[in-house]
């Protein structure tokens, strides 16, 4: 009975070893994959599925302008900085769903139309997370910056499949 005790004893010890110890970044990672359902090879990153060319606008572009870039890029959205700071979103939808816009000088400012309430992820978030972001913040599209808070480009629903 004694070495029962000492072999359940020693079994809790490893165990409690086990769980304040380093573990190597393999074991990490493969226990972090296996939490989100993920088998090896599966996309995990944003970075890995965003798209990096990304049209731009300052506030104060026109609406014509901005229609112009989606058109002759074949681009649906239009991310609206000023300086380094992220302002908002124009998307192809928004022209032609909104009616304020529609009803609009062509000269309009972006400014006025775009989005301003748009959340951001990091290029090397969690493709998970950021689907969820999308999700709860319902967007199609979601900005992408690095860590430093640089526009590096932008995710789609559309292309974003984990």
């Amino acid at each position: 009975m004694a070495t029962n005790r000492s072999s359940a004893a020693d079994f809790r010890k490893a165990v409690a070893t086990q769980a304040t110890r380093p573990a190597a970044g393999i074991y990490l990672e493969s226990t972090r994959n296996e939490q989100l359902s993920l088998l090896p090879g599966d996309v995990t990153q944003v970075k890995d599925v965003m798209t990096t060319q990304v049209t731009t606008a300052t506030p104060r572009t026109s609406l014509a302008e901005a229609a112009g870039l989606m058109k002759n890029l074949n681009v649906p959205v239009v991310v609206v900085f000023e300086g380094a700071c992220l302002r908002g979103m124009l998307t192809e939808r928004d022209m032609g769903l909104n009616p304020s816009i529609r009803n609009a000088s062509p000269n309009a400012a972006v400014e006025r139309f775009m989005n301003t309430s748009i959340p951001s992820c990091h290029d090397d978030d969690a493709l998970k997370d950021a689907l969820d972001l999308m999700r709860i913040a319902k967007l199609e599209w979601l900005p992408v910056l690095d860590r430093r808070h640089r526009l590096v480009g932008v995710l789609s629903t559309y292309t974003a499949h984990p």
